[in-house]
């Protein structure tokens, strides 16, 4: 009260509001002028001004009279910029710079707060401002002499060539449509920069007059600024409340209210911040520090907040980028507001700060350039995204202001797994709208939102020997236990199998092996990996692989290292499509130096896991001779070029790749059969002759070649053995049959003694008579037979007597004399391998003929490693017992009595309960087809509905077709049984 005695009112005053000039009235500021000097005495000689973005340009006169004016620099800018003649459309019409433009920019675009006020008679009268504008120089007349500067060096170097020329070339114009644009591409256009600066251009601009300071106009509209109802009667707007008075002298606006900083240290205490909602609370904090640990979260609201409700408040207005929360774009761009640089739509820029926080959840390095490249937006814009969670580091990029949250991650599982789902939806929005190329984005590792903090290299060395010791151990362990099953499955009651020490020979080589696998690795371009070292871990050690042949370990394709080489292959051979093996592992040195250190690939990845990788992601090894030089040592080039088609050119090209040209003889292979490297690795070459009997069929297909024109080649042999005579062909094949008939005469000994002491009688004894001429002819012509190698053609697929180049009696698993697996054998490795590859055939195709599932199962061995257990030989009837013992069915399909299908393609197979919804419908399409070779398909359309009970819609009835059918003519097949 005392205060109030001390400080008495001297004076009340009566404040107007005029709103006449409210949505006229702009206040010009002059930031490069000194307030002494004003502009009011300078002739105005135009002005315009663009309302909607409240831009203005004046023209102003130059005192060129006066001293301080430089009269020829005057002269040679109007020179430079009009050239020597003048004309209407030039800038200084008097041939001296006499006037300068000025340019407005907004200082603000919220003035609700501003006004103008003008005092008079005991009255303060209010007009709000509508626009605040800052006018500084225009230079544009600078441009446009450098515009005529470079016109004139144009006709300058044009000289008098063009005033020879009579008249202008000729030139031919191409014509070209353009598309029509989609929606969504016309979404993109409309809201990019490049849009909005056009739009922004095309406003028209408005000419104004422009009236002087002491000008009668200008005292009649300052008339204006007096609240015209002041006179007399009272203004029954501004009897209200103080409070009331203030909100509408200064109301507040929405979009600042948004744009406000709200944070506990500015606006709130932290008493007042905990009186609200604990979601407003999370909210608040996180709009203004932006980016936040959990655990300095949990401090900040107290002890006493649950932290499972501080999550689900979390999760509402931030998302989790290397265990750390970052706040939502829509909460610091919220709908209808803009960006105060370019003006581009909130959607647009939480876009673009969505793709920022993605990019770090990849890496802890940004690079602000590569993200305005990809969202098309301005400099300014991108720098606020990144200023929001990183720093800046000179030379390197924007890097995560914070470090990695590894025991949040440990701690919430569930948590980082859902918001790894969030982030894989935002990433497929990201694909779409920036056309983001799928295989350029690294896949994570599994609950790793943020990569491993920097490590040396000595850490690096000690991580893979710790690894290796491991993998080591890992390994001999599983190599003893696999030894142990072998001798006891092998060894026959009563048999003991000697163990001869390792020769001096065989230790010479272990030691000579043991050298090469201390070898350092290769990395340069031309060697890449070396072929028994993977990242400078020897093969046999390497993560993943067998010590002993280089292969992965059974259950060991599901690791994590399998999951990423995988990745990494399909990634590559999607871009590639072909690649050497030394080009691979070149690039795959180079997908190494990007990984964080300590990355699950650092355990070391041996050529041949890498190898088994490509096949097994269904890639193809394809041998550089061609299939032609496969079955002889020579080629003809017409020959070739009347099957292909290609011109003689093309043709000559292929040749002279792996072949040199002889005279009167044709195109020779350019190296000798290498017969060591066949005898040596039967295995590889066993697998090779698989690729080629699948190039050797589409061969067929595409060029019609005539089945009988390939030469079947001996087993096991992917290249000729050169030239050989018939009298050493004749020689070969009676050795073979030899040998055969001495072995088939022990089997059948054999078997004699067998049946004899299981089906002889107590005093009955069995006269034994010699074989006959025509039953030794019969064995020697089955011995033949026997040694016929597999046809894996389309039309012929595997032979009846012969399973993957192996007589069917001696196949894995069967009975030598009718093909059948002995009793017992279902659980032996090669059945459980067999059934599996049955059941995922079946489970994706439901339908196949017996040719088709020989072909698939060729397919199959030649994407196997080799020395892998089907590799034993496995027998046609083996095949179909374990399709009957898989729950499959054989349909017997009615075949017309003309039909051309081989006996295997009128065997037809189904999986009949597959375990979906669709069973009990194509058990009934299956029994259509037992009693019809093609239906209509209202008809089967009508027994379904029948069989069922219910009308089935046209997408149930589509899909069972589909997994089932084929249409051919207006008719509907079994898969495998219409002749194409």
């Amino acid at each position: 009260m005392a205060n109030e005695e001390d400080d008495p009112v001297v004076q009340e005053i009566d404040v107007y509001l005029a709103k006449s000039l409210a949505e006229k009235l702009y206040l010009f500021q002059y930031p490069v002028r000194p307030a002494s000097m004003t502009y009011d005495d300078i002739p105005h000689l135009s002005a315009k001004i663009k309302p909607k973005q409240q831009k203005v340009e004046l023209e102003m006169a130059i005192d060129t009279l006066n001293p301080n004016y430089c009269r020829s620099k005057g002269e040679q800018i109007a020179l430079n910029v009009d050239g020597a003649c003048a004309d209407e459309t030039s800038t200084y019409s008097s041939k001296l710079m006499d006037k300068q433009t000025f340019c407005s920019s907004q200082t603000t675009s919220n003035t609700s707060r501003y006004a103008a006020a003008l005092y008079r008679q005991g009255e303060l009268h209010l007009t709000p401002l509508h626009g605040i504008l800052q006018l500084r120089p225009s230079f544009s007349y600078l441009d446009k002499a450098d515009a005529k500067h470079r016109e004139r060096e144009a006709a300058n170097e044009a000289g008098d060539s063009s005033q020879d020329e009579a008249e202008e070339d000729v030139k031919q114009i191409t014509v070209r449509f353009s598309r029509p644009e989609s929606e969504q591409a016309r979404q993109r256009r409309v809201q990019s920069y490049e849009f909005l600066q056009k739009k922004h251009a095309e406003e028209p601009w408005v000419h104004l007059h422009y009236h002087g300071l002491r000008d009668s106009r200008s005292e009649h509209e300052r008339q204006y600024l007096l609240c015209q109802g002041s006179s007399g009667v009272e203004n029954t707007e501004l009897v209200k409340s103080p409070s009331e008075y203030l909100m509408m002298l200064m109301p507040p606006s929405q979009e600042e209210e948004k744009d406000k900083p709200v944070a506990p240290s500015n606006v709130l205490s932290m008493a007042q911040l905990r009186t609200l909602p604990l979601a407003d609370q999370i909210k608040i904090l996180m709009k203004n520090v932006k980016v936040m640990p959990f655990a300095n979260l949990m401090s900040l609201l107290g002890p006493s907040v649950d932290s499972v409700a501080v999550l689900r408040g979390i999760q509402k207005v931030a998302m989790l980028v290397q265990g750390n929360w970052v706040v939502k774009s829509d909460i610091l761009y919220p709908k209808d507001s803009s960006s105060p640089h370019s003006g581009v739509p909130a959607e647009v820029l939480c876009r673009g700060r969505d793709f920022v926080m993605w990019k770090f959840t990849q890496s802890r390095w940004v690079v602000r350039k590569e993200v305005a490249a990809v969202t098309k937006l301005c400099a300014e814009d991108v720098k606020d995204f990144l200023e929001h969670m990183a720093v800046v580091r000179i030379n390197k990029g924007w890097e995560f202001i914070l470090p990695c949250d590894g025991e949040f991650i440990k701690k919430h599982p569930d948590v980082v797994q859902r918001q790894h789902m969030l982030w894989t939806g935002i990433q497929a929005k990201l694909e779409k709208v920036y056309n983001l190329v799928k295989e350029t984005m690294p896949k994570k590792p599994d609950g790793q939102s943020g990569p491993a903090g920097l490590v040396s290299g000595d850490q690096r060395v000690q991580v893979a020997k710790t690894k290796a010791q491991q993998n080591h151990a890992f390994l001999e362990r599983e190599l003893q236990r696999r030894k142990e099953q072998m001798r006891a499955s092998t060894v026959l009651p009563g048999v003991q199998i000697k163990e001869e020490p390792l020769s001096e020979e065989g230790e010479e080589e272990d030691e000579q092996e043991a050298e090469d696998e201390e070898e350092p690795m290769d990395t340069s371009p031309s060697g890449g990996l070396n072929s028994r070292l993977a990242n400078g871990l020897p093969a046999g050690r390497a993560a993943g692989g067998d010590s002993f042949n280089g292969h992965p370990l059974p259950g060991c394709a599901g690791t994590p290292v399998a999951q990423e080489l995988r990745a990494f292959v399909e990634a590559t051979f999607q871009r590639q499509f072909v690649l050497t093996l030394s080009e691979l592992k070149r690039l795959f040195n180079l997908h190494l130096a990007s990984l964080p250190p300590g990355h699950t690939l650092f355990s070391g990845i041996s050529d041949r896991m890498l190898q088994d990788t490509v096949l097994a992601a269904g890639c193809k090894q394809i041998l550089v001779p061609m299939w032609k030089f496969t079955q002889s040592r020579w080629v003809v080039r017409k020959e070739v070029a009347a099957v292909t088609k290609l011109c003689a050119e093309d043709v000559k090209d292929f040749l002279e790749h792996m072949a040199v040209v002889r005279i009167n003889k044709g195109w020779e292979f350019i190296l000798p059969c290498d017969g060591e490297f066949i005898k040596k690795h039967p295995d590889v070459v066993q697998r090779q002759h698989m690729l080629w009997t699948g190039i050797q069929a589409k061969l067929e297909k595409v060029y019609n070649l005539v089945k009988e024109t390939m030469p079947k080649k001996p087993d096991g042999q992917s290249g000729p053995a050169g030239l050989v005579s018939g009298d050493q062909r004749v020689q070969v094949a009676k050795t073979k049959a030899q040998q055969n008939h001495a072995f088939l005469e022990r089997e059948l000994q054999r078997r004699k003694e067998q049946m004899r002491a299981s089906t002889v009688l107590p005093g009955v004894q069995i006269k034994e008579e010699p074989l006959s001429e025509e039953g030794e002819e019969e064995d020697e012509q089955e011995a033949e037979d026997e040694e016929e190698p597999m046809d894996t053609s389309p039309s012929g697929g595997l032979n009846s007597r012969l399973a993957n180049g192996l007589p069917a009696g001696r196949a894995a698993g069967g009975d030598s004399f009718n093909g059948h697996p002995l009793p017992g054998c279902a659980g032996t490795p090669v059945a459980q391998e067999l059934r599996a590859f049955v059941e995922a055939t079946f489970q994706r195709q439901f339908v196949l003929t017996l040719s088709e599932l020989k072909r698939l199962f060729n397919l199959h061995l030649a994407s196997l490693p080799p020395g892998h257990t089907l590799f034993s030989g496995i027998s046609d009837r083996m095949l179909q017992d374990t399709v009957l013992a898989a729950g499959c069915k054989q349909i017997l399909v009615p075949f017309p009595p003309q039909t051309a299908a081989s006996p295997d393609e009128q065997k037809v197979f189904a999986l009949w309960e597959s375990g979906d919804m669709s069973d009990q419908h194509r058990q009934v399409l299956l029994e259509i087809f037992s009693k019809n070779y093609r239906v209509r398909r209202n008809m089967i359309q009508s027994r379904l509905t029948q069989e069922c009970g219910e009308d089935l819609s046209k997408q149930e009835v589509d899909k069972v077709l589909k997994d089932c059918c084929v249409s051919y003519g207006g008719m509907w097949y079994l898969k495998g049984t219409v002749q194409s």
